[in-house]
């Protein structure tokens, strides 16, 4: 899979499927560069946040095959967690009303019409990241101080200093791996090939 960072999912339909264009990514595989071709779509299902809703919509994903190793690729937004139906918006937005607007999991779940189960588990997930989370921080010279920062301390200083989607974009810079994807990131050899684009 290609992570375009410049791609959203509002804006996927016209700059990627429907664009008929030569495409400059460089293969996750071999690392070749402009020897694409159409592959083939599929549909795929996420969830994203508008005014303050979750709201389910249907997508087609272009494979794009790279006539070098004749390996395919799907083409993401940034928007999108490989293997999550739900958004890094949305997720993001759970956890920010738990941790740092004090809302309780039931007051979410009631007010986005998900399962309370479900928000324990972006909980999890995101906690499951937290020493990535700390090392990019670090890197990037947004934590300065010996003391390990908590949980909530780590997203104040994330949701602070980056916009939208841009700490993602510089996890993915540091780490070569997408934020909040667990499938596949504790398996060696991986079994997938993760590229990014205009990071």
């Amino acid at each position: 899979m290609i992570i375009d960072s410049n791609i959203n999912c509002k804006n996927y339909e016209t700059e990627i499927l429907n664009n008929y264009q030569i495409y400059s990514y460089e293969c996750p595989k071999c690392q070749s560069k402009h020897y694409w071709v159409r592959h083939a779509t599929y549909g795929r299902n996420v969830v994203l946040v508008e005014n303050y809703v979750f709201v389910e919509m249907k997508m087609e994903i272009l494979r794009l095959k790279c006539n070098s190793c004749k390996s395919t690729h799907a083409i993401l937004p940034s928007a999108i967690i490989p293997y999550c139906i739900y958004s890094l918006a949305c997720i993001f937005k759970i956890i920010t009303e738990h941790y740092l607007k004090k809302n309780s999991v039931i007051c979410i779940a009631k007010k986005y019409k998900i399962s309370f189960q479900l928000i324990y588990h972006f909980l999890k997930l995101f906690s499951s990241f937290i020493n990535e989370c700390i090392s990019t921080l670090r890197i990037l010279e947004i934590i300065k101080c010996a003391s390990i920062p908590t949980l909530k301390e780590i997203l104040k200083l994330i949701v602070g200093n980056f916009e939208n989607n841009s700490f993602a974009k510089e996890y993915a810079k540091i780490n070569n791996w997408p934020f909040l994807m667990k499938k596949f990131q504790n398996i060696y050899p991986i079994p997938i090939y993760i590229g990014f684009a205009n990071l």
